[in-house]
């Protein structure tokens, strides 16, 4: 079978290096996603193991739509009983690529009639709608010359790794995160700093990188398991063999952070990971500006305040000073900041290398900086 796997515009590349080093099989390039090939084990395997997909999405069917009526039509021939019963509730999210549709509401509304009038052929009663949390999601890409057919088979999506309770904490998508991680060409045998952390997203996804901890060890649900296909033993047998990779990192990692309420947070957050390896990352409290901490030989990488979640008087003089920071106290270790683009130039440092960078709707750049 054909799947997708969706990322952040940016991360192409290093979810199809993922894809590789992961030995799934030919995977292909594309807007904001990877294809690549897929029989029901590696389908749930993606879900488990790849860390820099925001949800894996199965090809179920392609045609040239022309207008809605086309689409009715196309949809309606799916033979949707076969993939999940009428007691599962669902939902359908189109994508419009092509000027030929202007409303994706009323799209969406021609497919939700379609299944369910398929639904009433087949079986004289039909599924219910749920915009949020269903069991089933139905993925619609309208493009140019044909409209694709997916099942999610992820659900929600697959950066709520699920160690954390509230998901709104966070400041960074925890798979822009891993990717920004990968984009550093971070060594997990070497020891890793956030000097500002927050809600401890870098940190956290750096001891998943360090210790082979698959992405979704912490999911308990996933949309495939409520398709008619879905085979447990085939799902534990992923389990058992993946979890067997996971290894107790030799390497520190460290989030700091001003914030004494964060620091408590994401240490209690440590007690939910495997034993031996929860040693391996700790948090502290720090105000990075004033108090310097001892750090040398590894990485620092960090996602600088925007004043738009995290207010800050003067986000001018933050940068300067943070950049003067590293350069008089953290010479040894080579820096990766996350920053807002239109401040980045007040970094009192000359970057190596940049990576533009979406967070959310903010224009960021992903700046290293190499410190001798």
């Amino acid at each position: 079978m054909i799947c997708v796997a969706k990322t952040f515009q940016g991360l192409e590349n290093v979810l199809y290096q993922e894809l590789i080093s992961k030995d799934f099989k030919e995977p292909q390039v594309l807007n904001r996603a990877v294809s690549f090939y897929a029989d029901p084990y590696d389908l749930y395997r993606a879900n488990y193991v790849i860390s820099t997909a925001l949800r894996i999405l199965k090809l179920i069917s392609e045609e040239n739509v022309l207008n809605e009526a086309d689409l009715y039509n196309f949809i309606f021939q799916i033979p949707w009983h076969t993939y999940f019963s009428a007691k599962k509730t669902f939902r359908v999210d189109i994508t419009l690529v092509t000027d030929r549709f202007n409303n994706s509401l009323f799209l969406a509304q021609k497919a939700k009639d379609a299944i369910v009038d398929r639904f009433r052929k087949e079986l004289g009663y039909r599924p219910s709608v749920a915009t949020r949390f269903p069991d089933i999601i139905i993925h619609i890409h309208v493009g140019h010359r044909k409209t694709s057919v997916f099942l999610d088979s992820s659900g929600e999506s697959l950066n709520k790794r699920g160690y954390r309770l509230n998901h709104s904490e966070a400041p960074i998508n925890e798979v822009l995160a891993r990717g920004l991680i990968k984009l550093s060409q971070w060594n997990s045998n070497i020891p890793l700093l956030d000097i500002m952390c927050g809600s401890g997203t870098f940190a956290f996804e750096a001891l998943y990188e360090a210790c082979f901890l698959p992405s979704a060890y912490f999911r308990k649900q996933f949309s495939f398991m409520h398709w008619n296909d879905f085979d447990q033993k085939l799902w534990k047998k992923v389990l058992e063999k993946e979890n067997q990779k996971i290894k107790t990192p030799a390497i520190e990692i460290i989030g700091l952070d001003i914030n004494p309420w964060l620091i408590q947070q994401n240490n209690e957050l440590i007690s939910q990971f495997p034993y031996p390896l929860r040693k391996y990352i700790h948090f502290s409290k720090n105000d990075f500006l004033k108090q310097s901490y001892t750090f040398s030989n590894g990485f620092i990488i960090s996602n600088l305040p925007y004043n738009e979640r995290i207010k800050v008087d003067d986000l001018k003089q933050f940068y300067h000073d943070t950049g003067s920071m590293l350069k008089f106290y953290y010479r040894s270790n080579k820096v990766w900041l996350l920053l807002k683009k239109d401040m980045a130039k007040y970094v009192s440092l000359k970057p190596s290398k940049k990576y533009p960078i979406l967070n959310g709707k903010l224009e960021c750049t992903f700046n290293a900086y190499e410190l001798y």
